[in-house]
């Protein structure tokens, strides 16, 4: 066994496969803070002992460092009651994301050190380790870390590495290219699995395309900003959240500018399957329902209909000649009344 951890960022890898189970999320409250492309609500965290969520509105001016260049803070506040301030110390340049290890001693925080515009001013991206014990600090130049596992490049001239590069072509164009990428995680969770990776490629943008297409690689300053984030960050996966359900783990991702949560089941690895021919397609309908599977392309566009109308429960296997089909990556997608299933499969040839 071996620790695996998930990290959601520019790209994400982690043991899993996207809505590979009928995991159905129903929204039990919300919370508006009537402040709109301000960053209101960037960072959210839940405290299961006092049953509060935890918001980081940045339009107060009292969370970023200014310039944000400058050396930041951690803050300690109790969760019951009023909050009380408790105590806080000093971390690297743009302290962005907080986790307390297991054992509850110490703190740690991932600080960016993003530039200024003018890349004048470029901190060095840190770690803080807080020791809540002694109040130790660790962090920039000349600190000590141990046993730092670099995550490599991304190869997007593989199948399934595909990105839309431009927001300048006006459409949906989804492909490989000859370029190598960081991994740059914004956040990360882990917990212990078998000897187990998935990397999700570039399933959320395919997603997306299939799903919302108006709003693929949107931006969150207008009601779709269509391709406006391809030369950016894309879907921007900003979160992970792990949650154990029914004996299952799963990673809930929050894709930033579509407003999305994009579940993850870590016991279903490798949703992409070469075609053959024919190709075979489940769908499995627990209750009778309207259902709808479709077979799009990675612009989802509507390749063919295999199954539209009111249905019995029961399973179904539909034939699917992909002879015709240019080589390339296709979505199935299945649609009920209460889910939306998402499979990706590679014509070869």
């Amino acid at each position: 066994m071996r620790r695996l951890s998930l990290a959601a960022g520019g790209v994400l890898a982690l043991a899993g496969s996207a809505l590979a189970d009928p995991l159905t999320l129903t929204p039990i409250g919300t919370y508006a803070n009537g402040i709109y492309d301000g960053g209101g609500t960037e960072i959210a965290a839940y405290d299961p002992l006092t049953m509060r969520v935890f918001l980081v509105n940045g339009t107060t001016g009292n969370v970023e460092a200014s310039p944000k260049q400058d050396p930041g803070r951690i803050v300690f506040f109790e969760t019951t009651g009023t909050c009380k301030h408790l105590n806080d110390v000093a971390a690297g340049a743009l302290p962005d994301m907080i986790a307390f290890s297991p054992d509850g001693l110490r703190a740690l925080t991932a600080n960016e050190g993003e530039p200024n515009d003018a890349d004048t001013n470029d901190p060095e991206g840190s770690v803080t380790i807080v020791d809540l014990g002694s109040g130790v600090r660790l962090f920039g130049p000349g600190a000590t870390v141990t046993d730092i596992i670099p995550l490599g490049t991304k190869d997007h001239s593989l199948p399934g590495n595909g990105l839309d590069p431009s927001n300048q072509d006006g459409g949906i164009h989804i492909a490989n290219w000859p370029q190598q990428a960081f991994y740059l995680p914004d956040a990360i969770a882990s917990y212990t699995v078998g000897n187990v990776v998935f990397d999700s490629g570039d399933q959320f943008e395919q997603i997306v395309a299939a799903l919302q297409p108006a709003y693929f690689n949107g931006t969150n300053t207008s009601d779709t900003g269509f391709d406006s984030r391809s030369d950016d960050k894309g879907p921007e996966p900003e979160g992970v959240a792990l949650a154990e359900i029914d004996g299952r783990w799963y990673a809930l991702i929050g894709v930033e500018r579509q407003g999305d949560v994009m579940p993850f089941d870590s016991l279903t690895v490798g949703i992409e399957d070469p075609i053959e021919e024919p190709r075979t397609e489940p769908a499995n309908l627990p209750p009778r329902t309207q259902a709808r599977l479709d077979i799009v392309d990675v612009r989802g566009h509507l390749v063919e209909t295999l199954l539209d109308g009111m249905y019995e429960p029961g399973e179904y296997r539909l034939a699917w000649s992909a002879a015709d089909a240019p080589a390339g990556v296709y979505l199935t997608v299945l649609r009920t009344d209460a889910l939306t299933l998402v499979r990706r499969l590679t014509q070869v040839t």
